[in-house]
């Protein structure tokens, strides 16, 4: 209920400080368990999750588009 009288930036900087890194260790231990049975999908969930849990800063993400 209180969620509903935050505005837009500070829900959003919670979603990005908060529920992002939890998402992404979930996702990495899952890929973990995943992994004994399909390599393949074990290590996507690996990296998904690594990303989820440290995003890019914008000059990293800057610097990636200039490599590519």
């Amino acid at each position: 209920m209180i969620f509903a009288f935050l505005s837009s930036r500070v829900r959003q900087y919670l979603l990005f400080a908060l529920v992002l890194p939890f998402v992404g260790r979930l996702l990495q231990t899952v890929g973990v368990r995943v992994g004994a049975r399909n390599p393949r999908a074990g290590d996507a969930l690996q990296k998904a999750g690594g990303y989820a849990r440290q995003p890019l800063s914008r000059q990293q993400r800057r610097n990636l588009r200039r490599l590519r």
